[in-house]
């Protein structure tokens, strides 16, 4: 097979840096997402369709078409809070979706089968008792979207034993930033902090603060941030500076973590205040989520070079400041 990738959700946040990471470095890369999210995440795609990853008719006929070597799994619902609210759209859009997929992906490639990227979450290890986490510590979820993750990951454990299927799965934290001189990030008023707390900024508008007595220093859940770029830079180095024989785990994070406080309280310093007020904590929330990376270090060669604080803010802040200018907000 030739140097081709296909991303599912390829509009989105993750899924375009992935893009955006694999054309860089001369890959042909096939895109698939079901809504348009990001005009400009189809720059970085030779080809794309517009499909629902779960439509096994189409997604047949693609595979046929496309035949990747490397398949970059991002498509799925992702957040938290609306799982807990509403399982059966996880374990129907993240598991059973997957598992279509997956199979198609058998039937279709058999004897030629493609390495598979899974963006899987540090969701998968709920309220851990020592930090940083490792990928050997134990896995417990608190939340539906955190077990869709972790039921994937053994499915790709005996996809592997039975059917030869390789695969890596990328335990994110927390995925921020983004790339404004190519267009790519997350729409205004998204769900994760640091989006929220610069939308709220830049439009003027109070933010509110989900709880502040988690058991930690100031009462706020710690997250260990890192930014999109690097994030999609892992997926190359997986294949690049990597052979893949197995299903393999790598935790993608900094080994730091920061309060939500501490972020509150850098964007106020830097940008000249913030109003927000303090609301009740979210159902699903562990205290903190802090990475230890050494494993993507020593054996994919991969170093976070751009998840500082102070340049994922910056990002952000620049990012979202162009959608204003250009009146998306």
């Amino acid at each position: 097979m030739e140097n081709k990738v296909l991303v599912t959700g390829s509009d989105g946040f993750i899924g375009s840096h992935v893009s955006r990471a694999f054309f860089k470095a001369d890959w042909y890369v096939c895109g698939l997402d079901n809504k348009q999210v990001s005009a400009n995440a189809r720059s970085f795609n030779q080809e794309f369709l517009r499909a629902d990853y779960g439509d096994i008719k189409v997604i047949s006929k693609y595979l046929e078409q496309v035949r990747p070597r490397v398949i970059v799994h991002c498509a799925g619902t992702s957040l938290v809070g609306p799982s807990m609210m509403n399982p059966s759209e996880y374990y129907q859009n993240n598991v059973r979706k997957t598992i279509d997929l997956f199979d198609t992906v058998l039937d279709v490639m058999e004897g030629d089968l493609p390495t598979i990227l899974f963006s899987s979450s540090a969701s998968v290890y709920g309220n851990a008792e020592t930090y940083p986490i490792t990928e050997t510590d134990t896995l417990d979820p608190m939340s539906p979207y955190g077990r869709s993750k972790l039921i994937i990951e053994n499915l790709l454990k005996d996809y592997h034993h039975a059917y030869g299927l390789k695969s890596v799965c990328f335990r994110y934290f927390n995925a921020a930033g983004a790339t404004p001189e190519d267009g790519l990030g997350q729409p205004m008023d998204a769900t994760h902090i640091l989006a929220r707390i610069i939308s709220a900024k830049i439009k003027g508008n109070w933010f509110t603060l989900y709880g502040n007595d988690y058991n930690t220093d100031d009462g706020t859940c710690i997250r260990d941030y890192v930014h999109v770029r690097d994030i999609a830079d892992a997926h190359v180095k997986a294949v690049v500076n990597h052979s893949v024989t197995e299903a393999e785990v790598f935790n993608l994070g900094t080994n730091t973590g920061f309060s939500n406080q501490e972020i509150i309280d850098h964007v106020d310093s830097t940008y000249n205040g913030l109003d927000y007020e303090v609301g009740e904590r979210r159902a699903g929330d562990p205290d903190r989520l802090i990475a230890d990376c050494s494993r993507a270090r020593s054996v994919l060669n991969w170093e976070p070079k751009d998840s500082s604080l102070e340049q994922i803010v910056k990002d952000v802040w620049n990012w979202y400041s162009e959608l204003s200018s250009n009146k998306e907000i």
